[in-house]
């Protein structure tokens, strides 16, 4: 039994809940609670007229309709670096000026709403079986696990102890010398030298891909919450936080310290382990397939619901069509890929040999 990567997407919480955990019905809600102020209401309408074909009341329903409002955001950046924060007025009206809040305050709280549904499921009977068939395998095999959405379903799996089988596990855990997994973070904060291992501890990396609403700026410092502060919490970035069309995302990775390092820290996970496992992933992040299509030798296993539609993509098609579910996954991983796809997702339990799962 060795050293797998396991890249998380939202599946799981679509399997538990689709009207908690898809962006295209969370992203209205937010969208529709941003504030009833009349600064909130300026603000809305500042992101409102970057959102070309998009309903101004109902707001944003798709991670490809933030596009335009991303790149005026860098665009603001941009400016804002080179003139300076004394000649900003010369620039932007004092509305524009508040662009950079107003986009950051949407998207940290799509991100926050995620997370405050997935406490509703911490202790739903399907996830925690299919929770505690995971734990006791990460802690056996210091097995890397990667995340692309922003609930924390598994964020309290892993950092609090939970019972299995009658024995107690924490995966992670603030000393390097005990724990099976490490974000990055310590009590002194994040960094680079926090994933280097000590010699009588191999542990895993677990990596939030795509953010999370915990990792925050304050006076200019990457700092993570507990979960209980995110309430009280008041967005001004959302830097750590990654909710955008596809072609955007490397780009906006690039711009977090956080983010960065875990794409390094991916390309190593990748690199130790034996077989790559994604569960409950689209395939829509085409620079995750491409990193992972380099490694055409690791054996890959696709775990997806049976009713997923996979659409043709390419330069040369004029109208996306659906293809199989192999094609599709050939296409985006490459060669030695293995597709299982089932009713329940959440039924799986072979993490030891996924090959050993047969979900009809």
């Amino acid at each position: 039994m060795g050293r797998k990567l396991i890249i998380f997407g939202n599946g799981v919480g679509m399997a538990l809940a689709p009207d908690k955990f898809d962006l295209k019905k969370v992203m209205p809600m937010v969208w529709k609670n941003y504030g009833d102020s009349e600064k909130e209401k300026d603000e809305q309408r500042l992101v409102a007229d970057c959102l070309k074909g998009v309903d101004e009341t109902t707001g944003p329903s798709d991670e490809a309709q933030l596009m335009g409002a991303q790149i005026v955001q860098f665009g603001h950046e941009l400016i804002s670096g080179m003139v300076g924060d004394d000649n900003l007025g010369n620039w932007f009206q004092d509305t524009a000026q508040n662009f950079p809040t107003a986009i950051a305050k949407y998207i940290y709280n799509v991100a926050r709403q995620l997370n405050e549904n997935s406490k509703e499921f911490q202790d739903d009977e399907r996830f925690v079986q299919f929770r505690n068939g995971l734990i006791p395998f990460i802690s056996k095999t210091c097995s890397h696990i990667a995340t692309l959405n922003y609930d924390t379903l598994f964020y309290s799996a892993f950092n609090e102890e939970q019972e299995v089988d009658g024995e107690t596990f924490q995966n992670c855990k603030r000393q390097p010398w005990k724990t099976d997994l490490s974000d990055g973070y310590r009590a002194a904060g994040f960094g680079r030298n926090h994933f280097e291992r000590p010699p009588d501890n191999d542990f895993g990396f677990y990596l939030h891909l795509h953010g999370s609403p915990l990792f925050v700026e304050e006076d200019g410092q990457t700092k993570k919450l507990k979960r209980n502060e995110l309430k009280d919490h008041t967005p001004q970035s959302a830097r750590h936080i990654i909710l955008s069309d596809g072609e955007l995302k490397p780009h906006l990775i690039q711009r977090s310290d956080v983010l960065s390092l875990y794409w390094r820290m991916l390309d190593k996970a990748i690199d130790e382990s034996e077989e790559i496992i994604l569960f409950g992933y689209g395939g829509a992040d085409k620079h995750l397939n491409r990193l992972i299509r380099e490694k055409l030798s690791k054996p890959k296993y696709v775990i997806e619901w049976s009713g997923t539609q996979h659409l043709s993509t390419g330069n040369e098609v004029i109208e996306p069509q659906e293809v199989p579910a192999d094609t599709f996954w050939q296409a985006e991983l490459g060669e030695n890929t293995t597709v299982k796809r089932a009713d329940d997702i959440l039924a799986f339990r072979e993490w030891d040999d996924p090959s050993g799962f047969y979900p009809f």
